[in-house]
């Protein structure tokens, strides 16, 4: 089976931050934040947007 080695990388880093903080939730989104702080680049949040109203797909039922 072929193996994404940029897809490995990425749950590797997450296994390790996970481990390290005890998988406790909290402290993982702590340490994130402190890492993004501290990297230097800009972070961008952007507004929240209204939820759109869900569209039924069109089939052959006939409804």
């Amino acid at each position: 089976m072929w193996k994404d080695e940029i897809v490995e990388e990425v749950r590797n880093a997450r296994r390790k931050i996970g481990a390290e903080h005890d998988h406790d939730l909290r402290r993982i989104v702590e340490e994130l934040r402190r890492r993004q702080v501290s990297s230097g680049h800009k972070v961008v949040t952007l507004e929240p947007r209204a939820p759109q109203p869900l569209r039924r797909a069109s089939g052959a039922s006939g409804r």
